[in-house]
């Protein structure tokens, strides 16, 4: 399920990129993952409308950027070059 409900910028990046959240409340975590659907990193109970990652220690390429809060999951596609 994808509504827009966040967005990453800038993308694509070189390491470190901003998650915009909109319009939630209460906490939520984010999960990383590769393309193969490896979970490469986790951030859990996170609650500020932009979070920023660091991503300087991954290789380049595409990975997916997953948002849960409650029952509700939003993906985005992340390239880090």
């Amino acid at each position: 399920m994808n509504t827009n409900r966040i967005e990453l910028y800038p993308n694509p990046t070189s390491g470190i990129v901003n998650i915009a959240t909109k319009d939630l409340k209460g906490s939520y975590s984010i999960s990383l993952f590769d393309l193969l659907g490896k979970k490469i990193k986790n951030y859990i109970n996170l609650s500020k409308d932009v979070n920023s990652l660091d991503l300087r220690d991954l290789n380049k390429g595409v990975y997916m950027i997953e948002l849960t809060q409650g029952e509700s999951v939003w993906t985005e596609k992340l390239i880090l070059e």
